[in-house]
C-alpha cells in the first residue's frame, strides 16, 4: 500500500513539473512574440519600401493608388473590359466632377495640328467640333459602332457643325487587322479622302459582329474604287504606309486610348476635348459636344 501511495505522489509531482514547464514556455514564447512584433512589422514595411525603391517612393505610390484620379481610371478600365466582354453599352461613371475633369482636358494648337496632319476628313472641315475615331476594322465593337451609324447620327444632329476623321489602329490580335488597315491607308494615299472613307465604309459595312469580311473581298473593293492594283500593291509594301499605321497607335495611346473604338470629341478652336472610350451611343457624343460648345 505504501509503495502504491508513493508512486501516486511521484506521478502527481511529475505532472505538476510538466505543467509548470509548459506554462513557463508559453509565457516565454508570448513574451518573445510581443517583443519582436514591432520589429517584424518594421522589417516588413522596410522590405515593401525596397520593392518601391525607397520609402519616399512607397509613400508616393500609396498616394497615387488611393487618389480619386486613379480610382476613376480604374472604373474606366472596368467599364471598357465589361464592354469588351459583350455588354451592350459600357457605362463609365457620370459623376459631375469627373465629367468636368474630362472637359478640362486641353490640347495645344500644335497638338491639334499634329493630329490633323495627313488625315482624311469626312464632313465640313471648317466646323468647330471634330470626332477622332481610333478604330480596328476587325474589332466587333468597332463594326457595331460603324454599322449602328453612331457618328453619322451625331453629325446629322449637328449639320455642317461636326467633322469626322478615322485612324486605324490595333490593340487586339485580330488576324487581318493590319492588312485591312494598310489597305485603308493606301486608299487614302492613292485616292484621297473620298476613297479612304469609302474603303473604310465598305470593309466595316460588309462585316458583322460574328464575322469580319474576308481578305478576298478587299481587292474587289479596291477595284470598285478605280484604284490601280499595281500602285495599290506598291503602297502596301511601302515602309511609309506601315509607319503611318504605327504612328496612329502611338497617337491613340498618347490620347489615353488603349482599346477600340476609342473616340475623342474635340473643339478644334479651344483644344478642349472629351474622351469616349468604347462603342457609345450617339446620345453620349451629343452630350460631349454640348459640353464643348
Amino acid at each position: 500500500m505504501s509503495l502504491f501511495h508513493d508512486d501516486n505522489k511521484s506521478q502527481m509531482h511529475n505532472n505538476l513539473v510538466i505543467a509548470t514547464l509548459v506554462v513557463s514556455s508559453l509565457s516565454l514564447i508570448l513574451g518573445v512574440v510581443s517583443f519582436l512584433r514591432p520589429s517584424a512589422y518594421d522589417a516588413l514595411v522596410q522590405m515593401e519600401s525596397l520593392k518601391a525603391w525607397g520609402m519616399d517612393n512607397r509613400e508616393s505610390m500609396q498616394k497615387i493608388y488611393t487618389s480619386d484620379a486613379f480610382k476613376n481610371k480604374q472604373r474606366e478600365w472596368i467599364a471598357w473590359a465589361l464592354q469588351q466582354m459583350g455588354q451592350q453599352w459600357a457605362q463609365v461613371p457620370t459623376d459631375p466632377q469627373q465629367q468636368q475633369a474630362n472637359t478640362s482636358m486641353t490640347l495645344s494648337a500644335d497638338e491639334v495640328k499634329n493630329i490633323l496632319a495627313g488625315t482624311y476628313i469626312d464632313g465640313n472641315k471648317d466646323a468647330d467640333i471634330m470626332i477622332i475615331e481610333y478604330t480596328d476594322p476587325e474589332c466587333p465593337y468597332c463594326i457595331r459602332h460603324h454599322n449602328d451609324g453612331t457618328v453619322a447620327k451625331t453629325m446629322q444632329a449637328y449639320p455642317n457643325m461636326v467633322w469626322h476623321i478615322v485612324k486605324v489602329v490595333q490593340w487586339v490580335n485580330h488576324p487581318n487587322t493590319q492588312s485591312k488597315s494598310l489597305a485603308i491607308i493606301c486608299a487614302g494615299k492613292l485616292g484621297g479622302a473620298e476613297d479612304y472613307v469609302a474603303l473604310y465604309d465598305k470593309i466595316l459595312g460588309s462585316s458583322t459582329l460574328e464575322s469580319a469580311v474576308g481578305m478576298d473581298k478587299i481587292a474587289w473593293f479596291v477595284a470598285d474604287l478605280g484604284i490601280s492594283q499595281s500602285k495599290f500593291d506598291s503602297c502596301l509594301a511601302d515602309a511609309d504606309t506601315l509607319a503611318t499605321y504605327q504612328a496612329n497607335r502611338q497617337e491613340a495611346q498618347k490620347m489615353g486610348q488603349t482599346g477600340t473604338p476609342g473616340n475623342i470629341v474635340l473643339n478644334v478652336k479651344t483644344g478642349k476635348y472629351v474622351a469616349l472610350a468604347g462603342a457609345y451611343p450617339a446620345a453620349d457624343f451629343i452630350t460631349a459636344i454640348k459640353q464643348l460648345q
